[in-house]
This record gives structure tokens, sequence and C-alpha cells, in this order.
């Protein structure tokens, strides 16, 4: 201000304008060291950027690792039921094998049963029937050799005046009477 300056000395001016800004930067180191300050800012944001990745990346690995050991974990639960189920599977199909099996002995037993009963029964009748066939053949040689020797009989010359009886009257099978 014009006022200021007139009340002070000539050299007084110059010193209170050189005593203001000893010490103090002047706009050329202002700007060299906002420079480095901006260099020094650019790094550490660089050195931000690439420690935040590497701790992103890094917990990437340790997500996928956790999620490895996890599935690893669901693998073998999963197989652990697979191979229970299976052997439960195992347990109704072998009952069912056995219930099977049994039911094919017990048709078997009921088959050899039915088998021996009608053999048995066949056996019965043909022994019946030969039986039959034999008095049958028995008859009809009685019969054969009763009618031969009826024949034979018939064909005989009568003793002293017996008549002679025909095979098919009632009296054929009586005695001659005396003297008749």
């Amino acid at each position: 201000s014009p006022t200021s300056a007139r009340l002070l000395p000539r050299h007084g001016v110059d010193a209170v304008r050189g005593s203001l800004t000893r010490g103090f930067p002047d706009p050329a180191s202002i700007e060299e060291q906002k420079q480095g300050y901006a260099r020094s800012l650019e790094l550490q944001l660089e050195e931000g950027n690439r420690s935040l990745r590497e701790q992103n990346e890094e917990r990437k690995r340790e997500l996928r690792r956790a999620a490895e050991q996890r599935k690893q974990a669901l693998i073998l639960q999963v197989e652990q039921q697979v191979r229970a189920h299976e052997a439960v599977l195992d347990e109704q199909t072998n009952q069912a094998l056995m219930s099977l099996k049994k039911a094919a002995l017990d048709q078997r037993a009921t088959l050899d049963q039915q088998a021996a009963s009608l053999t048995l029964e066949y056996q019965q009748r043909k022994m019946q029937e030969e039986y039959l066939a034999a008095q049958a053949e028995m008859q009809k040689q009685y019969l054969e050799s009763h009618a031969r020797l009826q024949l034979e009989e018939q064909s005989l010359p009568s003793p002293r005046g017996a008549p002679v009886r025909d095979p098919g009257s009632p009296s054929a099978g009586a005695a001659p009477v005396a003297g008749a």
C-alpha cells in the first residue's frame, strides 16, 4: 500500500520484502517439489494397485483352494452315500434272489412229488391192467380148454348107449342118467 510505503524508510521496504519470502520456497521450487510428490504419489498408487491386485489374486487362490477342498469333501460324501445305497440295493437283490431260489426249489419239490405220485399211479394201473389181462387170458384159456374138451367129448362114441350131449343145452353139465 502507498501510505505504508511512505511511512517506512526505503531500506525498510526491502527488508520487509526479503523477510517475508526468506526461507519460503519460490514457485520453481514449489513446482519441483510438486512434481516430486506427484511422482511419489504415482509410485505409491502403482504400488497400492499392485498390492491390492496381488491380495485379490491370493484371496481368489485361497477361495479356489477352499472350494476344491469342499468339492473333494462333497465328492467323498456323495461317493460314500452311493456305496451305502449300493450296499442296500445289493442286500435287497440278494434277498430277492434267495426268495426266488426258494420258490424255485419249492416248485421243483412239488413237481417231483407230483411226478412221483403220477408214476406210482401209473405203475399201479399198469399192474392192475396186467393182472386183468392175465385174468382175461386165463379165462380165455379156460373157456378154450373147456370148449375143446366138450368138442372132444362130443366126438367120442358114447359109452353104452349114452346120449350125445349138446354143449349149449341146459343139461349139458348134468351127469347122464343111468338106464336111459
